[in-house]
């Protein structure tokens, strides 16, 4: 697996090391560190120090002269790596709103999938991804799949249907009869149901949550209030230049999950 860190000098750079950290100690990687010309010694110093004796196959520094964001997303398209670890600046919402969100443009330009460091905690017990009606939430499965199992994390699904088909009687009713909501034919369901043989297949009790509502609100309340380690989510269009474009779910959870996020752009050569 072939990893690239950010790092610059604003003090979200400690959750990307934190996370950096985590990540290595449990999945080996070739990882090549990118900072600022001007701090190059300074976090490469501090870089080697954090992930010293970690899952490492090798370790590289390289620096950007100017604009490092623009070049951190020119060396990700390059196509050499296979994940992005970085944090977001840290702005406000206000800010964001006449600056943008360093991380959202990170997501947006680029097709690596992108590891987002966010409160990070120091052990995944718990990992959670996000099963929409799309036949590509089984490569976010699957993903997740090889994620959890590195961590000996427990493995969770959420689905979220924006209504109740009338034949059940609610939401507590379709947990309760999941079996009948899978084969009901009812739109996403194959999907879910394949995700669930997929966990089964793979050695994990299948765990799903089916939720009702506005998909980005029930996704992020699951996410932010159940005490997950970490998100899976998909960032997946078609081919071109659409395949940098995150959908409104998507872009949402990029800038706002409280937790680290691992947005999903294809199937990744390590799992």
């Amino acid at each position: 697996m072939d990893v690239i860190i950010y790092l610059d000098e604003l003090p979200t750079s400690d959750d990307t090391l934190a996370m950096a950290a985590l990540w290595l100690k449990h999945i080996p990687a070739r990882v090549t560190v990118m900072t600022p010309a001007r701090l190059a010694a300074i976090l490469w110093g501090r870089a080697s120090a954090r992930l010293e004796g970690l899952f490492l196959d090798e370790l590289t520094f390289k620096t950007a002269e100017d604009h490092p964001l623009d070049t951190v997303c020119d060396e990700c398209e390059s196509g050499s790596y296979d994940l992005l670890i970085a944090a977001p600046a840290g702005r406000t919402r206000l800010q964001r709103l006449f600056r943008g969100s360093r991380i959202g443009h990170l997501v947006q330009s680029i097709a690596t999938s992108v590891l987002i460091a966010r409160r990070v905690p120091t052990a995944i017990g718990r990992v959670l991804v996000g099963v929409g009606t799309a036949e590509h939430a089984l490569v976010d499965v699957r993903v997740a799949i090889v994620v959890a199992r590195a961590f000996q994390a427990e493995l969770h699904v959420i689905h979220v249907v924006s209504q109740v088909p009338l034949m059940f009687t609610g939401l507590e009713h379709m947990r309760t009869e999941l079996d009948s909501y899978l084969d009901s034919g009812l739109p996403g369901t194959a999907i879910l149901a394949s995700a669930r043989q997929l966990i089964a297949d793979a050695g994990f009790q299948p765990q799903i949550h089916v939720r009702e509502g506005l998909v980005r609100d029930e996704l992020m309340d699951e996410a932010c209030n159940r005490n997950y380690g970490l998100l899976v989510i998909g960032a997946h269009v078609s081919q071109g230049w659409m395949s940098l474009l995150l959908d409104d779910i998507a872009d949402y959870i990029v800038r706002d999950c409280s937790i680290p996020t691992l947005v999903v752009r294809s199937e990744p050569d390590w799992i």
